[in-house]
C-alpha cells in the first residue's frame, strides 16, 4: 500500500478511494472496487455500534489488488490491519517482532483485543 488518508470520516476517505484511475499505484493496481468500498463501509459501520466512536482512528488506503485496507496503530507497536479485497475479508495484527495473528473478517472482536484502550 502506499497512498492513505486520514479524514475525520473513514466512510469519506473510503468513497474517496474511487478517484483512484487504474495503475495508481505505477505498477498496474486495480481501481477500488465498489463492493470492496461498501464492505470496508459497512465494517466501519458495525464498528461504531459494536465498539464505540474510540475505535474509528484510523488510516483509510487502498490495496494493489483492488480492495481497501482499514489500519490501526495500537498499544506497545500493534499494527491492526483489516482488508476488503476481491480475494476476500481479512485482518492481520503486527507487533515489532513480526505477524501476531490473522484470520478472516467475521466480526469486529479482533480490534476490541488488540486496541482495547
Amino acid at each position: 500500500m502506499t497512498t492513505a488518508i486520514l479524514l475525520d470520516d473513514p466512510t469519506a476517505a473510503i468513497d474517496k478511494l474511487k478517484e483512484l484511475q487504474p495503475g495508481w499505484d505505477s505498477y498496474g493496481a486495480e481501481t477500488i472496487g465498489p463492493s470492496e468500498r461498501e464492505n470496508a463501509k459497512g465494517f466501519v459501520t458495525r464498528v461504531l455500534r459494536t465498539l464505540g466512536p474510540d475505535y474509528l482512528h484510523m488510516k483509510v488506503g487502498p490495496t494493489a489488488d483492488g480492495g481497501v485496507a482499514l489500519i490501526w496503530r495500537g498499544r506497545d507497536a500493534l499494527k491492526v490491519e483489516a482488508f476488503f479485497s476481491p480475494a476476500g475479508n481479512r485482518y492481520l495484527v503486527f507487533s515489532r517482532k513480526g505477524l501476531v495473528d490473522r484470520g478472516p473478517l467475521t466480526g469486529t472482536e479482533f480490534l476490541k483485543q488488540y486496541l482495547a484502550p
